[in-house]
């Protein structure tokens, strides 16, 4: 069972992290605790993407749904992350065909293009103000890669009519994103970016308006599976419910230690420099691009519409993250590797989240006696995915299971059952990474 040590490990109780999204957020209601338990058709646990749009997807079908929040809306990954809504999975299709036969690859390929729609869609319906700007780059650090991503553009032209991507030689991707370390790149027009907390926020706001109830500060403390039921509790209150959806990702394992054979912890950072001015942000970024490269050990950034670059970089697999000192050290250094010229650029924000990530880093998705619906383990995958697992649970409960099980049917590998070997694992992979990046 999570305690309240284990939740607030790098963090304040019941706070958000001292980020640049939660100092310039739209607004963060403060939402009750739960205080009197009930009985419930479906408890979702955890307000994040999963869970918010699990809820959303529920009550817009007629459940009595509740969404209980051991700290704030969207304190997790889904607030922190760096909003880029992505196209495809981690594992690029050539791979998944190769791997999971053509038909399988290309229903995940509906589903991923399914997702940003459904990103762009709540945007609409529930005009929700967060910044929403189209175009990521996926920029090469290797020459050698090029002709990699020139096939892989080709094939997604090809085999699956996505017309909207195109591949970038040198001098058009440097055009774009203007560094040293950028050899080729691939620009995909229907990908964007967002702010992720006020993206939480205003998929809260409609999740209530449908009807949900969101408990916040109230962590669980138990999942017990009955009969007819499952009871849930926590330290104010215990609910009676017909479904539960685990929507943890990185908190997961403490809810369902099963879990820690799929799902694993991971640490990544990000950090928002001084404000940069127009004329000199445009320098770096075409400012309407977020940029993503192709390392083992991702680097992820964009400008923010006060010309701060947010630079995602570096990554741990322990538990703790480092002092701010060394955290904002960490992603400075690796921003200078891009981009030495913002040598004497002050970071005037540095902060870690955790996600879940799973060996083959394809999502962890999977029913439990027809009672607990989980996913989780997406593997910094972005924003959009995500979204869409909610709504997947939330239709599998209502009996139309069929995404849901083409999900939980691609087999994302399993961890060491010791915790020692797992960490052990962990850390050879990461320091494995890096190295493949570097060499």
């Amino acid at each position: 069972m999570p305690s309240p040590a284990w939740l607030t490990l790098n963090d304040t109780s019941g706070q958000h992290t001292s980020s640049w999204y939660a100092a310039t957020a739209h607004g963060a209601p403060e939402r009750r605790t739960a205080s009197h338990g009930g009985d419930v058709d479906v408890c979702v646990i955890g307000a994040g993407y999963t869970g918010l749009n699990a809820a959303l997807e529920l009550a817009a079908r007629g459940y009595d749904t509740l969404v209980l929040e051991a700290h704030r809306v969207g304190w997790g990954a889904s607030g922190r992350k760096g909003g880029q809504v992505g196209s495809g999975h981690w594992l690029e299709q050539p791979a998944l065909e190769a791997w999971l036969g053509d038909a399988h690859a290309q229903a995940l390929w509906r589903l991923s293009e399914a997702a940003k729609a459904r990103v762009k869609h709540l945007l609409a319906e529930y005009a929700i103000d967060c910044d929403l700007r189209s175009g990521t780059i996926y920029v090469a650090h290797r020459a050698r890669l090029e002709p990699h991503y020139r096939s892989l553009v080709a094939h997604l032209h090809d085999r699956y009519s996505y017309q909207s991507v195109r591949f970038l030689d040198k001098p058009a991707a440097r055009d774009l994103v203007r560094s040293e370390d950028v050899q080729c790149a691939m620009l995909d027009e229907d990908a964007a970016h967002l702010y992720p907390l006020d993206f939480a926020q205003g998929v809260a706001a409609a999740v209530e308006r449908a009807g949900a109830h969101i408990f916040e500060r109230s962590p669980v403390s138990a999942v017990n599976r009955c009969k007819d039921h499952v009871t849930v509790e926590t330290r104010g209150a215990t609910f009676k419910a017909q479904r539960v959806v685990l929507a943890c990702n990185g908190y997961l394992d403490g809810l369902y230690p099963r879990a820690n054979r799929y799902v694993q912890r991971h640490n990544s950072f990000i950090a928002a420099t001084e404000p940069l001015g127009e004329a000199r942000a445009a320098e770096f970024i075409t400012p309407r691009l977020a940029v993503c490269d192709l390392r083992f050990v991702v680097n992820y950034f964009r400008m923010s519409p006060e010309h701060r670059l947010l630079f995602g970089g570096g990554e741990g697999y322990g538990t703790r993250f480092p002092p701010p000192p060394d955290l904002a050290g960490l992603v400075r250094k690796r921003m200078l590797q891009l981009f030495p010229e913002l040598d004497e650029v002050a970071i005037d924000y540095a902060w870690g989240g955790t996600l879940g990530i799973t060996p083959r880093r394809m999502p962890y998705f999977s029913r439990v006696g027809g009672q607990v619906y989980i996913a989780g383990g997406f593997s910094g995958h972005g924003v959009a995915l995500v979204m869409l697992a909610g709504a997947l649970c939330a239709r599998a409960i209502d009996g139309d299971t069929e995404d849901f099980d083409c999900i939980a049917a691609v087999p994302c590998g399993r961890f060491p059952s010791s915790a020692m070997a797992r960490a052990a694992l962990m850390n050879v992979a990461l320091r494995l990474g890096a190295w493949r990046d570097r060499w």
